[in-house]
């Protein structure tokens, strides 16, 4: 296998990033030639925000009122990641991006720019109803009934879009798993959709 782009897309709650490491250990014991890197948003924005800048500052603005982070922002930090990190001989694996079109245009952008071919999108697929036992049964201080419902809104009118704007591009691999299995299940079918490709 040549290195991959693996694009982990589905609702909060849906397990992706499970799913993400569990491939990333398969694939790295397959084949321990081709190294990896993992572009996890919500580490990218945490290291972020350890900072003490003006920028820093503005972003727990915003985070703390409950507003969504510009879209340049976050391209920007995705951006600087890939820069600093992404290589010829690794997988590469993101999770939570993209979450718009201008996201989803600047990972194609970066997967050219990168010659990085046939990226695979992830889709791990979860009703609203499970993801909400999910995330109420985990109990989160955000995860109050008008906080996932604002969040099913925003996946529904923001990132829905972005992946579909993404499949429709060519050279771009679309697989989607049933995520309301067991984590084995679902981990089985998935490596063997990725052998298969």
């Amino acid at each position: 296998m040549k290195p991959k782009t693996f694009i982990f897309v589905g609702r909060s709650g849906s397990g992706k990033g499970t799913q993400l490491e569990l491939l990333e250990k398969f694939l790295a014991g397959e084949n321990k030639d081709i190294g990896a890197q993992s572009f996890v948003m919500g580490n990218i924005f945490r290291e972020f925000m350890k900072g003490e800048g003006y920028a820093q500052e503005r972003a727990r603005e915003i985070i703390n009122g409950g507003n969504l982070m510009p879209d340049f922002i976050t391209i920007s930090l995705f951006t600087k990641a890939l820069l600093e990190k992404i290589q010829s001989h690794e997988h590469a694996y993101i999770d939570g991006f993209p979450r718009s079109i201008p996201q989803a245009q600047a990972v194609i952008d970066a997967m050219s720019y990168f010659k990085r071919e046939s990226p695979v999108i992830i889709d791990i697929d979860v009703s609203e109803e499970e993801v909400k036992k999910r995330m109420l049964k985990r109990g989160r201080p955000d995860d109050t009934e008008e906080g996932i419902a604002s969040r099913f809104a925003f996946y529904n009118r923001e990132v829905v879009p972005a992946v579909e704007f993404l499949k429709e591009k060519s050279g771009f691999n679309y697989i989607k798993i049933d995520g309301e299995r067991s984590v084995e299940a679902i981990h089985e079918d998935l490596k063997n959709h990725i052998i298969a490709l």
